[in-house]
C-alpha cells in the first residue's frame, strides 16, 4: 500500500512538472498582447550622441498592465524605459518613465506598469547597448534633439525588445447627467474656453475640420456639447474659443499678454483646458499659476475653471492641481477618462467641412477623444459648476 501511494505521488509530481515545462514561454492570460516582437536580434545599435528617445513603431491598442518587458542588449548598464504617446504634430509626448538593470544578453524584466491605448514604451539615449535588426520592413522613431523635436525615422529597423501587456477588462463610466443636476447650475452670460486641439484645430492633411480633434461634427466635440448645456439656463449666453498650443510649447517664455484682446468681451465663465502638448516640465507649476493669475487680472469677476490632462500624466496633474488651488481657482480633474472607450481610433468616419466623409489614418488624431469622450470631457466640466 505504501509502495502505491509512493508511485503515485511520483506520477503526480511528473505530470505537474510536465504542464509546467510545457507551459513555460507562454503567458497564463490567454489574452496577453506583446508588442514590440523580435529580441533575438544580435546587431548592436549604432552609437549616438543624439538625446532623446527611440521607439519601434508600434502602440498598444488597448488599455492594460505592461508586466514584462524582454530586452536583447550587447552590454550591461542601465536602461531608462518612458511610456508616451506620439501626437498629431509627430512629437513623443512623455507620460512617465522608469530605470532597469540589464545584464548584456536577453533580460527578461518583470514591471507593473500601466499603459493606454494609443501609448507605447521607448527607450533613452545613450542606447548603444541595445541590439537592433537592420533590413527588417518596419522602422525605428526617434528624436533628434530631445523629446522637444518631432520624431524621426530609422528605416528598415528594429530595437531588440518586447513587452507583454495585459489588457484591463473594466469599462470607464461616463456618468451621464440627470436632469436634476442641470437645473441646479448657475447661468453665465459669455463664456471663453482656453484650449488646444482637443478643443480646437484647423484644417491640416490629417484632419478635415475646424473643432476639437478627433469629434466626428462640430456638435460632438466637448466645446459645442458644454455650451449646449450651459444655455439651458441661459439660451442667449455667448461664447469664444482661444488655442493656446503655443502657450504649452513655450510656456516659461510665452507672453500672455498677447491673448489680452480676448479678454475684451468681459467673459463670466473662462475655462482653461490646456496641459498636452506640454513637454519641459521645469517650472511648469509657476508657469501655470501664472496663466491662472493673468485670467484673473483680466477678468476679476468671473468663474476661472481648470481641468487636468485628458492623456495622463500624474506630474502635470499636480503641478496644475497644486496652482489651481495657490489660486483658488477650481480643478477639475480629467485622467481618469484617458481610457480606449473614450479615444477615438483608426477608420473613425469625420464629416469634413467639405461636406465629405473622412477615415482618420492618423494615430496622433485618433488619440485624442472621440464622441464618447468628448462628451464626457463636457460633462465632467458641467457636473463641476456651481
Amino acid at each position: 500500500m505504501k509502495i502505491h501511494k509512493l508511485l503515485f505521488f511520483a506520477i503526480s509530481v511528473i505530470l505537474t512538472n510536465f504542464q509546467w515545462f510545457s507551459s513555460y514561454g507562454k503567458s497564463v492570460h490567454h489574452d496577453t498582447l506583446t508588442l514590440g516582437k523580435g529580441t533575438d536580434f544580435n546587431k548592436e545599435f549604432a552609437k549616438t550622441n543624439k538625446k532623446g528617445w527611440y521607439g519601434n513603431e508600434e502602440f498598444s491598442p488597448v488599455d492594460g498592465i505592461v508586466t514584462t518587458i524582454n530586452l536583447n542588449t550587447a552590454k550591461p548598464g542601465i536602461v531608462i524605459f518612458g511610456i508616451g504617446l506620439i501626437d498629431q504634430n509627430n512629437i513623443f509626448i512623455l507620460e512617465r518613465e522608469f530605470i532597469h538593470e540589464v545584464k548584456s544578453g536577453l533580460n527578461n524584466i518583470s514591471i507593473n506598469e500601466s499603459i493606454k491605448s494609443g501609448q507605447q514604451i521607448f527607450i533613452k539615449t545613450p542606447v548603444s547597448g541595445i541590439c537592433y535588426k537592420s533590413g527588417s520592413n518596419r522602422k525605428i522613431y526617434y528624436t533628434e534633439n530631445g523629446y522637444n523635436s518631432a520624431l524621426s525615422i530609422i528605416p528598415k529597423a528594429r530595437l531588440a525588445f518586447s513587452y507583454q501587456i495585459i489588457p484591463n477588462k473594466k469599462v470607464a463610466d461616463n456618468q451621464n447627467i440627470t436632469q436634476q443636476k442641470l437645473s441646479k447650475k448657475s447661468s453665465f452670460k459669455n463664456t471663453l474656453i482656453i484650449g488646444n486641439s482637443i478643443t480646437k484645430h484647423g484644417l491640416a492633411p490629417f484632419w478635415w475640420g475646424n473643432w476639437g480633434m478627433a469629434a466626428s461634427r462640430p456638435d460632438k466635440d466637448f466645446v459645442h456639447i458644454l455650451i449646449s448645456l450651459l444655455r439651458e439656463q441661459n439660451a442667449s449666453m455667448s461664447y469664444s474659443v482661444l488655442q493656446a498650443s503655443k502657450w504649452e510649447r513655450d510656456h516659461q517664455h510665452f507672453a500672455l499678454s498677447s491673448y489680452d484682446s480676448i479678454f475684451s468681451s468681459k467673459p463670466d465663465l473662462v475655462i482653461l483646458r490646456l496641459g498636452e502638448n506640454v513637454l519641459d516640465l521645469q517650472d511648469y507649476e509657476q508657469s501655470y499659476l501664472r496663466f491662472l493669475n493673468y485670467i484673473k487680472q483680466e477678468v476679476p469677476e468671473a468663474l476661472v475653471v481648470a481641468t487636468g490632462n485628458f492623456w495622463t500624466n500624474e506630474l502635470k496633474d499636480i503641478a496644475m492641481k497644486k496652482a489651481a488651488d495657490s489660486a483658488g481657482i477650481i480643478f477639475v480633474s480629467l485622467s481618469d477618462l484617458d481610457t480606449k472607450e473614450n479615444k477615438s481610433s483608426i477608420g473613425t468616419l469625420v464629416t469634413g467641412e467639405d461636406g465629405l466623409e473622412h477615415k482618420i489614418d492618423h494615430n496622433g488624431v485618433a488619440n485624442h477623444p472621440g464622441d464618447t469622450g468628448m462628451k464626457s470631457i463636457a460633462y465632467r466640466i458641467f457636473e463641476n459648476l456651481p
